[in-house]
């Protein structure tokens, strides 16, 4: 039973090697299986909300060791790729504080000309 995942193993290692090395170093996590369940399974949940406060200062983008650039995100309101593990390293280092985690999936926009006022 163990042989099919050690061969699929090494196969995924030595093409995500091959790739890595001609294209881009992280090319690893588009072939491996832990990565790929991380996804799917992380997809969604708790995800990092970037706020219009952001100024795309590119902090952020330099600390992220998934390599997201999460402040290219602010228009969508929230980073909602799935390789981000959720470290906290581009929250610790935003000087705006745009940067948060939300249980909320979707970013909800107020119209402040259609409020109405109670006075």
């Amino acid at each position: 039973m163990g042989k099919p995942f050690v061969k699929m193993l090494t196969v995924t290692t030595i093409v995500g090697l091959v790739f890595g090395l001609m294209y881009q170093e992280r090319i690893w996590c588009m072939f491996c299986p832990m990565g790929t369940m991380a996804n799917l399974l992380g997809k969604g949940k708790q995800p990092l909300l970037v706020n219009d406060s952001c100024n795309k200062c590119g902090c952020c983008n330099r600390v992220c060791r998934m390599e997201i650039k999460p402040g290219t995100y602010r228009s969508e309101g929230m980073v909602n790729h799935g390789d981000c593990l959720k470290c906290a390293y581009c929250i610790e280092v935003c000087l705006q504080g745009a940067l948060s985690f939300g249980q909320t999936s979707k970013r909800m926009k107020i119209d402040s000309s259609n409020l109405v006022s109670n006075s």
